[in-house]
């Protein structure tokens, strides 16, 4: 989490949906010992940046990212199609297996992250320069939930239907053919 802070800003989503997470399931403490622990993780690491680097490091990794123009809506339209053509299926998909995984406690932490991600995503690719690497987080995401889905109604066949479960593993068939056909094609 602390090297998300440090060096891929667009990685946050993570510490932040943890922090979260434990305010929500009332452990106050948890959360509270959490960010001081990261706070202070990344106080040193700064202390440590200041002196091994001078300005360097601020200057590249905390200062270039915040003076970009952040236009999240000029980002997601240029962004829209290229994603689209990577990952229409599991786009497709993802909510389908969201409202599976809902009803189940075990996954909220997950699909709180989810949720978290998807927000920080819109806004940190917002950034002038951003691009399509910046929604690997998301990607990923979507790929986990739909197979956690898929694994699920498979389990519990009376859970979903027929239609779901094929239309869910489709989504993860297509998106790693798409993966494959784009690298060795």
């Amino acid at each position: 989490f602390f090297v998300a802070f440090a060096f891929k800003q667009p990685y946050v989503s993570a510490p932040i949906a943890l922090f979260l997470y434990l305010c929500v399931s009332r452990r106050g403490r948890d959360a509270l010992e959490f960010a001081v622990t990261l706070g202070l993780l990344l106080l040193g690491f700064a202390a440590l940046m200041l002196l091994w680097t001078g300005r360097a490091y601020y200057e590249s990794a905390i200062f270039a990212m915040a003076v970009n123009d952040i236009d999240p809506w000029r980002s997601l339209q240029a962004h829209a199609l290229p994603l689209w053509k990577r990952l229409w299926s599991l786009i497709l998909a993802t909510p389908i297996a969201f409202g599976l995984l809902w009803p189940r406690a075990r996954y909220r932490y997950l699909l709180g992250y989810f949720l978290v991600a998807f927000v920080w995503t819109l806004f940190s690719a917002g950034k002038f320069g951003a691009w399509l690497n910046y929604y690997s987080e998301l990607g990923i995401l979507m790929v986990v939930l739909v197979s956690l889905a898929i694994r699920f109604t498979s389990n519990q066949p009376a859970a979903s239907s027929i239609l779901d479960r094929s239309f869910l593993r489709h989504a993860i068939l297509s998106t790693a053919a798409e993966h494959i056909v784009r690298r060795h094609l």
